[in-house]
């Protein structure tokens, strides 16, 4: 997952010199695993790629390198991609709904409130895997099927090039999901988090941050942020109404200035 907060920055820069023990000259330059979105921008602010089209398609790539071999990008069973509710909230209540690949998911009523994964027995010995600003609040969790689709180009980074994953291109394996969040409650965005959810079965002893190793190696988010925001609606009327009645009470003035005369 993207490098949210300061604290998650340092335990992956612990987990990247770790590795680095292991796999001599393998340190990653290119992400692993990497959220795009067709057609998004790249965030330097929050550091995904982000999109505010109501209907949208996410691409999850798995792109080999370290300790991901093609063979792990290829398994079928292996990666999740959460759909999180933001601004984080812990009130369920009725905020809309959202279509993904066909398929309606009620919000907040389809979802579960925490941190990702679902299956919390890996944080026992390792807690925190996705502990940052999005998290708690309401999720989706959906399996990832990597298959023989591929795209590229080669070394291909969301941060220096978003949107454009060319499906002709062999560099990444990708899954997509097609989105649409225009009933999704005014006011309320999406943040999207690729993970590897078995991480048990790729363990090392001498990767000793499964934050960083393998759980959520160097990777990139995206986000879904519906349209600029207007936090305080009725400050601005209230504005209105204090213009109005300054010109209603200059314009009595005047009158009565008038009427003196």
């Amino acid at each position: 997952m993207i490098i949210k907060r300061a604290s998650k920055f340092w335990i992956k820069c612990a987990g990247v010199v770790a590795s680095a023990a292991l796999f001599v000259g393998a340190a990653q330059a290119e992400p692993v695993l990497q959220v795009d979105i067709d057609g998004g921008t790249y965030d330097s602010t929050n550091e995904d790629v982000s999109t505010s089209n109501p209907e949208f398609t996410v691409l999850a790539l798995c792109s080999p390198g370290g300790q991901f071999t093609a063979t792990d990008c290829l398994e079928t069973t292996t990666f999740k991609l959460a759909i999180a509710l933001t601004p984080p909230t812990e009130d369920a209540g009725d905020y809309g709904s959202i279509v993904v690949n066909g398929d309606i998911y009620n919000i907040t009523s389809d979802m579960v409130y925490g941190v990702p994964p679902i299956d919390q027995y890996s944080q026992l010995f390792d807690a925190g895997d996705l502990q940052h600003g999005v998290y708690n609040t309401y999720f989706l969790e959906l399996a990832v099927v990597l298959g023989g689709d591929t795209c590229g180009p080669s070394q291909y980074n969301v941060q220096d090039t978003p949107g454009v994953c060319d499906r002709t291109g062999t560099n990444s394996f990708y899954d997509e999901f097609l989105i649409d969040a225009a009933n999704l409650a005014g006011g309320f965005g999406l943040h999207f988090d690729l993970y590897d959810a078995l991480l048990l079965t790729k363990q090392s002893a001498a990767i000793n941050d499964t934050d960083a190793g393998i759980f959520a190696p160097f990777s990139h988010d995206g986000s879904y942020n519906c349209c600029t925001q207007v936090s305080e609606p009725g400050t601005l009327g209230l504005l209105g109404v204090g213009l109005l009645g300054l010109g209603f009470t200059r314009r009595r003035r005047s009158v009565i200035q008038f009427s003196l005369n």
